[in-house]
């Protein structure tokens, strides 16, 4: 009789409590969601935590990306090994979406090296836009 009694308390103190949380948190997803940083060109010379922040924000980006890529060659391969002989028409989506990804990632974060920074990512982005401005026929062909 007890042991019930102390389940049914239990119940009670569950529904008092813990309902009430998580009614108001509606949030359906259960990992970390890191708010958005400044990026590196937002940051003043010297101040060393907005710089900090930008290169967590950066390595957390470029992990999401190398995911993102990584699910995608995944489900490329798996397409291809499903279908055999008729991959190449029947995956043709699933490869352009990888092809597409796997570029954008190139561009990004492609021959910066494996230790590289925010900094040097930056650095790529600046001299890639600062060619695009000088060759602008390049751009029109692709």
């Amino acid at each position: 009789m007890k042991k019930y009694l102390k389940q049914k308390r239990s119940d009670s103190t569950f529904e008092k409590f813990v309902e009430p949380i998580q009614s108001r948190n509606k949030y359906p997803y259960y990992h970390r969601r890191f708010r958005r940083v400044p990026t590196i060109d937002e940051c003043e010379f010297n101040d060393a935590v907005c710089i900090y922040e930008a290169e967590s924000q950066y390595r957390r980006d470029k992990m999401v990306d190398e995911q993102i890529v990584k699910i995608l060659r995944n489900r490329k391969n798996e397409c291809k090994f499903w279908e055999g002989p008729d991959a190449k028409v029947k995956c043709r989506k699933v490869s352009e979406d990888y092809d597409k990804a796997a570029t954008n990632w190139f561009i990004k974060y492609g021959d910066i090296g494996a230790n590289a920074n925010v900094i040097s990512a930056y650095m790529k982005q600046k001299h890639r836009l600062i060619w695009e401005r000088r060759n602008p026929e390049s751009i029109m062909r692709s």
